[in-house]
């Protein structure tokens, strides 16, 4: 979806000086809908939503996370850090209410808004979304000890070497275009992912989006990987029953296993699922973009019981 540039470079700065950078798509006089990217990611994976929220009749907001696209780093910060970004570009759009979603590595940031914006949130989705780190051993998950501080180095090594090999690969808007058209289907390997990838339109989404999150370099994302490997501090059972959630997930998904998003959904009790039989981890939002944005806009009509 082709949007003017001035709706795809905007950005706010927090009270604490920090700038926080955010896209929009679809229709600005829809229902707000907040999109968390995944990693790699920025505000300019949006656009894989966009056409669908214009359809819909939904005012897609997407958010860079600290460090990436237009965002500015954040030390130290944790995902349970992320409402509070969240609730004050709310408030500077003028937003009482509005509807999140996450897809893939964004998924346990719209958990973290659900859990502290309960009285905000109308609906949160979970896309192919990543889980908390051993949430498929089932309730054990709960209990997992951060690794330590050994472990932590060594993995933390090879994070920097690897976001270091991505990011020269997308150094610009060219290169990214050329990385993705020879990688996309090494980064998302399910059959769906791989066929998806060779389209054209989604490959210069891709390599826009991809070249956006390194704006900065790897910080960020180096930051979001030591992230996944440790406690959330919340639990995904503490999103209250007044919010609907909803998670879609593709059984051949290879990036984020099917035996998560069962998790997920296990440990959310009023979750609706819907997992689809022929879908990878790219492929279902791309194919099923109205359907999800049809359900959040449409939750706030929804009676949990």
């Amino acid at each position: 979806m082709c949007m003017p540039k001035d709706l795809l470079e905007q950005s706010i700065t927090l009270p604490n000086g920090r700038r926080i950078g955010y896209a929009e798509f679809g229709d600005l006089k829809g229902i707000p809908v907040f999109h968390f990217h995944g990693l790699p990611g920025s505000r300019l994976e949006g656009n894989l939503l966009g056409n669908a929220a214009k359809t819909v009749g939904v005012r897609l907001i997407s958010v860079d996370r600290p460090g990436m696209g237009l965002s500015d780093f954040l030390p130290n910060r944790r995902i349970a850090d992320w409402p509070v970004d969240v609730n004050t570009l709310a408030n500077a759009l003028g937003l009482e209410t509005f509807a999140i979603e996450g897809f893939s590595g964004g998924g346990p940031y719209a958990v973290a808004c659900a859990v502290f914006l309960p009285y905000r949130v109308i609906a949160c989705g979970l896309i192919s979304s990543a889980g908390p780190k051993g949430i498929e051993l089932g309730t054990r998950w709960n209990s997992c000890l951060p690794p330590s501080d050994a472990s932590i180095r060594k993995m933390m090594d090879g994070v920097s070497r690897a976001w270091s090999g991505f990011a020269q690969g997308c150094r610009n808007l060219t290169s990214a275009s050329r990385f993705v058209e020879n990688g996309l289907g090494h980064i998302f390997p399910a059959d769906p992912d791989v066929i998806l990838g060779r389209d054209r339109t989604v490959q210069e989404n891709f390599a826009a989006d991809f070249c956006e999150a390194f704006r900065q370099g790897i910080r960020g994302e180096i930051h979001e990987d030591y992230l996944r490997n440790m406690p959330w501090n919340f639990n995904l059972s503490e999103i209250s029953s007044q919010v609907p959630v909803f998670l879609w997930h593709g059984e051949l998904d290879a990036n984020v296993p099917l035996c998560v998003g069962r998790a997920i959904a296990r440990c959310i009790p009023h979750c609706k699922t819907t997992f689809y039989h022929k879908d990878g981890h790219i492929s279902v939002p791309y194919f099923h973009a109205i359907e999800i944005l049809r359900s959040l806009k449409e939750a706030k009509n929804v009676i949990i019981s």
